[in-house]
């Protein structure tokens, strides 16, 4: 069996998460929005059918197109041109745009000290302001920006910091077994 570590400034961050989202939660008393222990991070921004494999992980790599050693700050999900992109918890979207890098994307806050990134979209179907709750259509698997082909750039931003999606989900998921 493998043991997993995780890093104590990320463990720290997930708990000022889970204190802060306590706290928003008890102060806008809005169960059907922005509910974080309830609706986050349980939910793959995929369908099941759809995702067939992860392609990069987080962490610093050479970029395929740049050629250069950079931070991949999220994971990339392979899934076909078109397929549904979910979001991951309700929330109020913050961006929906196209830049450079990320082609088409969406950024969506959670609550105060959380934001989820799906980039690379053919489509978007929000726009800034909207609110969405877990598991909503927002988008659509594309290859827009410097991508090698249709994926889902996935990034979990907590108090302005990337995270692993992949650690974040493994914390949450311990602590609600």
């Amino acid at each position: 069996m493998k043991t997993t570590y995780i890093n104590i400034k990320t463990l720290i961050s997930i708990l000022l998460l889970v204190c802060s989202a306590l706290t928003y939660a008890q102060k806008a008393k809005k169960e059907n929005v922005l509910d974080p222990l309830k609706n986050f991070p349980i939910h793959f921004p995929l369908a099941k059918e759809d995702f067939k494999n992860m392609s990069s992980t987080f962490g610093f790599r050479r970029h395929p197109i740049l050629q250069k050693n950079k931070l991949h700050a999220g994971i990339d999900l392979v899934a076909p041109k078109g397929a549904a992109v979910l979001a991951s918890a309700n929330g109020v979207v913050q961006k929906s745009m196209y830049q450079k890098g990320y082609g088409n994307h969406i950024v969506i806050t959670h609550y105060p000290t959380l934001e989820t990134l799906y980039a690379h979209l053919w489509l978007t179907l929000v726009k800034e302001g909207d609110l969405v709750t877990q598991g909503q259509l927002i988008g659509f698997v594309g290859d827009t920006g410097l991508a090698t082909g249709p994926h889902l750039h996935y990034e979990i931003h907590i108090n302005n910091k990337k995270l692993d999606p992949i650690l974040v989900w493994k914390s949450f998921l311990r602590t609600k077994a």
